[in-house]
């Protein structure tokens, strides 16, 4: 019986749907370092979006192979999840690019408050922090190496 979910607004359980990944490894191969690659031999938009996406999105396949079939929710998750962001700041912008992607804006309430911390990519495909521009290609590739430093050294 699925579990039900304590957030409003949220599905009752997870829907696992099969791609026949079975590992945080392998989608790490086969999609994160796929994405960067695309983007590097090509700087656009699309591909910084893609990249983004994939390199931020890895989290939740590491939680899931340590918490196999648990939802990426609750204290324990958020608690992983804000030690990855403090640990690598970056990851932090590829949330908001991605985000950012998907939705056309940021509405986190701690965005709304802070408005200097918000990331963005421009057509230039800079990403700007707290009135600093920093180039989106480095930015990925210092969280591609914290993934490979401290989850994927092979």
């Amino acid at each position: 019986m699925p579990t039900p979910s304590r957030h409003k607004n949220r599905p009752a359980s997870v829907t696992h749907v099969d791609f026949g990944f079975t590992s945080a490894t392998e989608f790490w191969r086969e999609v994160v370092l796929r994405a960067r690659s695309r983007f590097l031999g090509h700087e656009s938009r699309q591909h910084a979006v893609e990249a983004a996406w994939a390199a931020w999105h890895l989290h939740e396949w590491v939680w899931q192979d340590k918490h196999v079939g648990g939802p990426a929710s609750g204290t324990d998750y958020v608690a992983f999840r804000d030690g990855l962001l403090n640990a690598c700041p970056e990851l932090a912008w590829m949330r908001d690019v991605a985000d950012a992607g998907k939705h056309q804006g940021l509405g986190r309430p701690e965005m709304k408050n802070d408005p200097g911390a918000s990331g963005r990519v421009a057509t230039s495909l800079r990403i700007g922090i707290e009135d600093k521009n920093h180039d989106f290609a480095d930015a990925l590739n210092r969280v591609i190496g914290w993934w490979r430093t401290h989850h994927f050294p092979h």
